[in-house]
């Protein structure tokens, strides 16, 4: 009786977790749904695929494995073709915007190719994530319908605060610009989640998402800031004080008839000693034919 019960009740705390679970993925997912059916609005594909980072990942943005990262579990090489960053430290699969852009754009391609037959896209757009649906009987199109129809029909774009965005001239490293910019950097890659917890620098070229109670601080700063990063840069640059030495140079001498080690050393004014080290002779004996290498 006491192992039923706790059979019973391992049951309800698996279900109640996944079902919290579940819930959750659909809070970080609604935020973004009318943004991702916009999207697919634009480029004509069937609104259920909007259910596609809720049926791989659960819309975790962090996802990350061996095949794909983000939301989207999209792969290097098909995020890096569709306009994607991929750097040390900055990955922007974990952007939901930019990779719900790339992906819809990838989704597009591959309908257009499937000429809209929607398994085949479905099937080749998510090979690269390591799921048991992939290898289910049951079709991806049908599980993401499934999906739609147990979607709360409530859910609403929720708008996470303005935020300003800045292009960044030069590379900074994170902590100096957390510092002088007064933003803590967990905050920080909360705005930015293409940002991985690693990261020691932000690159140049990239955009960063400030929030506009920020903005002053970074504007009296990104002087200090680049200066800082040029002055950084010249620091690893370090100049020889004396000329390199050259490479040497050697002939290589054939051994004929006759030769003893010490001709050749008066030859070429050199040494016995140092024709037998650069050569590796042990002894002063010389064959015919064998080659010597006699150093400028």
């Amino acid at each position: 009786m006491k192992q039923v019960r706790l059979a019973i009740f391992s049951i309800l705390v698996v279900f109640s977790t996944s079902l919290f679970a579940q819930n959750f993925a659909y809070d970080r997912w609604s935020s973004y749904r009318i943004y991702i059916e916009e999207l697919l609005k634009q480029h004509q594909l069937p609104l259920h695929y909007a259910y596609l980072p809720l049926l791989q990942t659960n819309c975790d943005t962090h996802h990350r494995n061996p095949y794909g990262s983000g939301a989207w579990a999209l792969s290097v090489a098909a995020a890096r073709h569709y306009g994607l960053h991929i750097l040390p430290g900055y990955d922007e699969r974990h952007d939901m915007k930019l990779s719900c852009k790339a992906a819809i754009a990838y989704l597009a391609d591959l309908y257009k190719h499937h000429h809209g037959d929607s398994d085949k896209v479905l099937a080749q757009f998510m090979q690269c994530t390591p799921k048991s649906v992939t290898a289910n009987e049951i079709s991806t199109d049908f599980l993401l319908r499934r999906l739609q129809e147990g979607c709360p029909a409530d859910m609403v774009h929720t708008d996470s605060g303005a935020t300003h965005t800045i292009t960044l001239e030069k590379s900074i490293y994170m902590q100096d610009f957390c510092r002088w910019v007064e933003i803590d950097s967990i905050a920080l890659m909360a705005y930015n989640p293409s940002i991985l917890p690693k990261a020691k620098y932000l690159h140049s070229t990239t955009q960063i998402h400030l929030p506009d109670t920020h903005i002053n601080q970074w504007e009296s700063a990104k002087d200090t800031l680049y200066a800082c990063a040029t002055e950084n840069k010249k620091s690893h640059v370090s100049i020889p004080t004396t000329p390199p030495k050259p490479e040497p140079t050697y002939i290589v001498y054939r051994v004929r008839s006759g030769d003893t080690l010490g001709h050749i050393a008066m030859r070429y004014h050199v040494t016995v000693s140092q024709l037998k080290r650069w050569n590796r002779l042990h002894s002063d004996m010389l064959q015919i034919d064998q080659r010597l290498k006699i150093y400028k």
